[in-house]
């Protein structure tokens, strides 16, 4: 269960809530909702008239256009190093070596 923050939209056919994914919230095969698993946590969204809306949603299956990531990418600087842990200019000439691996959820 997660919470979104209402962010506007007020007086408008369409409201926009926001949620920042946490570390460790990985969904791999793509996000998905339960039936009627939504709820206004308290809120209330109303119609001109003042009448309470009522949520009602059909389930969302694994969506694999949109999946959730939260490996951390890694990088190493292998060479050229000083002793003194530092990269210089004369170093660098010589040749960088960047190496890391990150990923942005596609296959290729």
């Amino acid at each position: 269960t997660v919470q979104a923050n209402y962010s506007s939209g007020s007086g408008s056919g369409s409201l926009v809530f926001t949620y920042t994914i946490q570390s460790g919230q990985t969904d791999t095969n793509g996000i998905s909702i339960n039936a009627n698993a939504l709820s206004l946590n308290g809120g209330a969204i109303k119609d001109a008239a003042g009448n309470s809306a009522t949520l009602t949603a059909t389930s969302v299956t694994d969506n694999a256009s949109y999946k959730v990531d939260t490996t951390v990418p890694t990088i190493a600087i292998t060479s050229p190093i000083a002793s003194d842990n530092t990269i210089n200019k004369t170093e660098a000439a010589a040749g960088l070596t960047i190496s890391g691996t990150a990923s942005d959820g596609g296959s290729g």
